[in-house]
């Protein structure tokens, strides 16, 4: 009763699913060979459990209930479906798309056996049985089990391809009386066993490299169109987030709309990044306006989806071109700046010692640059250190730059202060002067 009960809660599910799929697929559903078996095997079951039980008839049901077995083989339909099945089905896609090839290779492998078949039944099968060439005394099996007609010929040949006791019980009392026989055998063997076979390992080899590279060409185009599907449901997301109606988002409507989390999920569906939603913004506003129309918005969802391709990488490389042309000029312009500014402070420093240290003339000939900027010793301080030159002001330093970059001018007549003279004693009333 447990087993029943079991089994009608799995007609149930089937037939659930059955119905749920034609009503979604429509008449398409028969176009798949799996739903065609699908379709029968479920229909089977019906038939064995609820119809045939419900009615009571007496029927031998043995060969019916066999065929449940053809149940297991909605599971193939599972193995291509998920990934820790993959080599599986891959191996298995692999040996039905060689089957073809295999039984062309078979036919011939039957050619072949036939004929060196016959040629064992007409040289050593044919044979007097008191004849005593070729004795198979020693064996279990006689001669005529081995060669007596072409079928046993052929299966004997068969056993010899599958290298099953070959040399002791088949080859070896042909190999004593004749030792040609051995090449016999051994040709046949590299013939069929090593060519033959390793042929249709090489064909179901080659089927399976071609159906890894065709399931993922299917994969690639359900992602496709995985895709597809993602970017027409976020149309009415656009449209959502464009709150005054015209037509574009500005980036604040943007930044409001990926603020929801399922449409972060659709994004991360189709590999656009969604970290970054100014840099985001700006890859998609082709035209700088700052505002991304519908068409746009798609078009970018395009760009951004999948690998780069030969027309995306050759724009790339020419802007980076193009940035490192850019960036070698004003590095050029960055460095005749620096010389002249070093031009510059050269002939600051030349004149803060021409007018603070040399007094505004001009220094001696032959006398060396002063270590430090201070001016010169007077008489009356000779012995006493002199005191520290003002520092120039940020007004003087900007004149004297100002000087500099307008390059020499006509001599300007230097303003010397002169020496006072020290004061005497005051003149007594009546002294001649």
């Amino acid at each position: 009763l447990g087993w029943y009960i079991l089994e009608n809660i799995f007609v149930v599910i089937f037939s659930v699913e059955m119905v749920a799929r034609i009503h979604a697929h429509r008449l398409r559903y028969f176009l798949d060979p799996w739903n065609i078996m699908d379709f029968c095997l479920v229909n089977l079951a019906i038939l064995d459990t609820w119809v045939l039980t419900a009615s009571g008839a007496d029927v031998n049901l043995k060969a019916l209930s066999a065929l449940r077995v053809l149940r297991m083989l909605r599971l193939v339909r599972l193995v291509r479906l998920l990934r820790m099945f993959r080599e599986l089905w891959l191996i298995v896609s692999g040996m039905i798309d060689s089957l073809k090839t295999i039984v062309w290779v078979v036919i011939l492998l039957c050619v072949i056996v036939f004929v060196v078949g016959v040629f064992f039944t007409q040289v050593v099968g044919k044979l007097p049985d008191g004849d005593e060439v070729y004795d198979y005394s020693n064996t279990y099996w006689k001669r005529a089990d081995y060669w007596g007609t072409v079928p046993r010929s052929m299966y004997t040949m068969f056993q010899v391809m599958t290298l099953d006791s070959w040399s002791m019980n088949v080859a070896r009392p042909l190999v004593k009386d004749n030792f040609a026989w051995a090449v016999v055998f051994v040709a046949f063997i590299f013939v069929v066993t090593f060519g033959l076979m390793n042929i249709v390992v090489a064909i179901i080899c080659e089927n399976i490299l071609c159906a890894a590279q065709n399931n993922e060409e299917k994969i690639q185009q359900l992602m496709e169109k995985e895709r597809s599907r993602v970017l027409e449901s976020l149309r009415g997301v656009f449209e959502a987030a464009d709150t005054d109606k015209s037509g574009a988002m500005d980036f604040r409507e943007f930044q409001s709309a990926l603020a929801r989390k399922h449409v972060k999920e659709k994004l991360a569906l189709i590999d656009i990044p969604v970290h970054d939603l100014e840099e985001l913004f700006k890859l998609l506003d082709d035209d700088q306006s700052g505002e991304i129309t519908i068409d746009e918005f798609f078009q970018g969802c395009e760009k951004l989806k999948g690998v780069a391709k030969g027309r995306d990488m050759i724009t790339l490389s020419m802007n980076v071109q193009k940035c490192l042309r850019r960036v070698d000029g004003m590095s050029e312009v960055c460095d005749r700046q620096h010389d002249r500014l070093e031009d510059v402070i050269g002939r600051i420093d030349s004149m803060w010692n021409e007018f603070f240290v040399w007094g505004g003339q001009p220094p001696p000939r032959g006398a060396a640059q002063p270590a430090t900027t201070s001016p010169p010793k007077s008489r009356k301080s000779a012995g006493a250190p002199p005191p520290p030159p003002p520092p120039a002001t940020g007004q003087q330093k900007s004149k004297l730059a100002g000087a500099s970059l307008r390059g020499p001018r006509a001599a300007q007549p230097t303003m010397v202060a002169a020496p006072m003279a020290a004061p005497g004693p005051p003149a007594l009333p009546g002294a001649v002067g």
